[in-house]
């Protein structure tokens, strides 16, 4: 009798373990994506979406090829169209990642003219079955701007500063004042 208990008790382990890293697995491979689309009223529209990682970084690839073929002047105007035209994140203006090198589990998006503070928007960190909700604010680390320029103000201490990039600007590591932003502001 013992030993089937103990038997039972073992399977059962068995298939909790297996379907909690099963649920862990799917959860590293998953984006959480907001966008904000600016209006010219002043206000905002805020979508927030979940994605993979490998649909993040085709659309990292694709901006790539998009300016690669706007400095080749072979699609400037179809380029800027795609931007003006699309409020998703693959044509937004700038995107922040909570990671380098355009990676994360995290990803915001701005689309048109506007300023926004980013304890406004949160991100989302989660291990297993459980998550940790912060703000954007101190959270960027990579960044891709898009046909707009525009800065990143940042806070640390008693000094602030500016990070300023220009249209299509494409930035790998974060400078310190951009990792330590509390602002977006974005000149459409």
């Amino acid at each position: 009798m013992r030993k089937t208990i103990a038997m039972l008790a073992g399977l059962f382990l068995t298939m909790t373990a297996c379907g909690g890293a099963e649920s862990g697995r799917a959860a590293e491979g998953t984006v959480s994506r907001t966008i904000v689309q600016f209006r010219p009223d002043g206000s905002s529209e805020v979508k927030i979406d979940k994605i993979s990682q490998a649909q993040q970084q085709a659309e990292v690839a694709a901006r790539r090829q998009l300016v690669q073929q706007k400095s080749a002047r072979s699609a400037t105007g179809t380029a800027t169209q795609a931007i003006s035209a699309d409020p998703d994140c693959v044509g937004a203006d700038l995107w922040l990642f909570d990671d380098f090198n355009q990676t994360g589990s995290n990803e915001i998006c701005f689309f048109g003219g506007g300023s926004a503070t980013l304890a406004d928007y949160m991100t989302a960190y989660c291990y297993g079955d459980m998550c940790f909700y912060e703000t954007w604010t101190y959270h960027v680390r990579s960044y891709w701007a898009g046909v707009s320029p525009g800065s990143l103000w940042g806070y640390a201490g008693e000094f602030n500063g500016y990070e300023y990039f220009n249209a299509w600007q494409r930035v790998d590591t974060a400078g310190f004042w951009a990792q330590h932003s509390t602002q977006v502001n974005l000149d459409f």
